[in-house]
């Protein structure tokens, strides 16, 4: 068969550039993987008592983020799907670095990270 033939057969059959397979792997940016987190679930309140903390993580360190007890599981379901896209985004971690609550305070000798309702949504901060 000449070249010309053989080409024009491999065109027949669809593109010449390699398209990848549909049930490849695609791997997200950490910001990606937060900005599917952070729609999984309301984070509505309305006083301190209904909200509760959630340890969530970036790359390199955990922070304590507030989150309402009445979608607890929602948002366990979400950390647990987020953990996963994570880990694939950022690669190796080994970073490091303290527990910070949502405002991005660290808990200095006596303090505690607490759940707070700000403005109608469940956050946290250093106490």
């Amino acid at each position: 068969m000449r070249p010309s033939a053989v080409l024009l057969a491999l065109a027949a059959c669809g593109s010449l550039t390699k398209q990848p397979a549909p049930d490849a792997l695609v791997i997200e940016t950490p910001a990606q993987c937060e900005a599917s987190f952070d729609t999984a679930f309301p984070r509505a309140c309305s006083i301190d008592a209904d909200c509760v903390l959630l340890v969530h993580a970036d790359c390199c360190h955990e922070i304590d983020i507030g989150v309402p007890s009445a979608d607890l599981s929602a948002a366990q379901s979400a950390e647990s799907t987020f953990n996963t896209c994570l880990a694939q985004a950022c690669g190796g971690r080994g970073c490091g670095g303290m527990t910070t609550a949502e405002d991005g305070t660290s808990p200095q000798g006596g303090q505690a990270i607490v759940a707070k309702c700000v403005s109608q949504a469940c956050t946290s901060t250093v106490q």
